[in-house]
């Protein structure tokens, strides 16, 4: 039995034979490439008979599950002495051949660790927002058939206003386009239906424009300042129509930053974002602060659904959030100016 120091953090270490080993505490690489003479502490223990692997905590680039030194003596197999070893486990540290290594992950570990990270897995208590099971998507309603759709809407709700940073990450691109789209729709109505008995049975007032407005116009402000029946009932047409074109809207800047995605993943980033109009239905009594809030929840949704969904970086994603704005106010500048000139 070999007693050494570990070099990084100074832990005592025992180990069998010269070769590749982790240290137990910091687990750092370390490799002896000498046998110690009998009666030699660790504390005396030559400098230049153990080597560091520096890893990524010291910023080089060597990684733990890299392959041994084929003239190590002990580059052989914990499990199968006869056979190579070609990697080292990630949690235990021991040096394994082809057919023990079992990838998780991007890392490779040995059996044993493998049992012990099921057994930790099993007893864990599971969180059904935040830790999917395998196989299972991250948004909760792809997975209502399991839970229940009115469990799962709310969930939706839930986790996307309070755990966005992960709420694409384990979900098929394309799947359940009809269930996100179903979502958009009663979110929007449940905003237009809200907005309706609050103008017509409420007593919310709403400030009128000045001078005269186009019949387009004109309509359009009837039915988002003073909602009729018929606009509620109407709303789920229009809102998959708004919800088409908006997407459109969208993919257009990802493809502008070059990204990744059908046209469909971007349908669904839209639908799910339709959730920050639950901020405007909660501030009804005060409008402005309402549409602002939302629109800033309405950004960081679209964001996190680009940078997740269409491997864009964040400053494209937020490019692409913020589109439909900027091409709005270039349109209205662009009226204004010809009716102008």
């Amino acid at each position: 039995m070999i007693v050494i120091r570990c070099q990084n953090c100074r832990t005592r270490v025992q180990v069998p034979s010269p070769g590749i080993y982790r240290c137990h505490n910091c687990r750092e690489i370390i490799e002896i490439k000498a046998e110690i003479p009998s009666g030699i502490s660790a504390e005396g223990l030559p400098e230049a008979m153990t080597v560091k692997f520096e890893d990524q905590h010291s910023g080089a680039a060597a990684n733990p599950t890299t392959k041994p030194e084929s003239d190590s003596p002990s580059a052989f197999c914990h499990k199968h002495p006869g056979k190579k070893a070609l990697r080292t486990c990630r949690n235990c540290g021991d040096l394994i051949c082809e057919d023990c290594s079992i990838r998780l992950e991007n890392s490779y570990f040995c059996a044993e660790c493998i049992r012990k990270i099921q057994e930790n897995a099993s007893v864990r208590a599971p969180a059904e927002d935040k830790n999917p099971a395998p196989g299972e998507s991250s948004i909760p309603l792809e997975n209502a058939e399991k839970y229940g759709y009115f469990l799962s809407f709310l969930n939706t709700v839930k986790k996307i206003f309070f755990d966005y940073a992960t709420f694409y990450d384990n979900t098929g691109k394309n799947t359940h386009l009809r269930r996100a789209a179903v979502y958009g729709i009663i979110i929007t109505f449940i905003y237009d239906l809200a907005r309706f008995l609050a103008v017509n049975y409420f007593g919310l007032a709403t400030e009128k424009p000045s001078g005269d407005l186009p019949p387009i116009l004109q309509e359009i402000y009837n039915s988002y300042t003073a909602p009729t029946i018929r606009s509620v009932i109407l709303s789920p047409l229009a809102t998959v129509f708004g919800l088409i074109i908006l997407s459109a809207i969208y993919h257009l800047a990802i493809l502008i930053m070059k990204g990744s995605g059908k046209y469909s993943t971007t349908f669904k980033i839209t639908c799910y974002s339709i959730s920050s109009q639950i901020i405007s239905i909660v501030l009804i009594p005060v409008p402005l602060l309402g549409t602002l809030i939302s629109f800033i929840f309405g950004i960081i949704f679209v964001t996190q659904g680009c940078f997740k969904l269409h491997n864009l970086t964040e400053g494209k994603s937020i490019f692409v959030a913020l589109f439909p704005t900027i091409l709005a106010i270039g349109l209205i500048l662009l009226t204004i100016m010809s009716i102008k000139m």
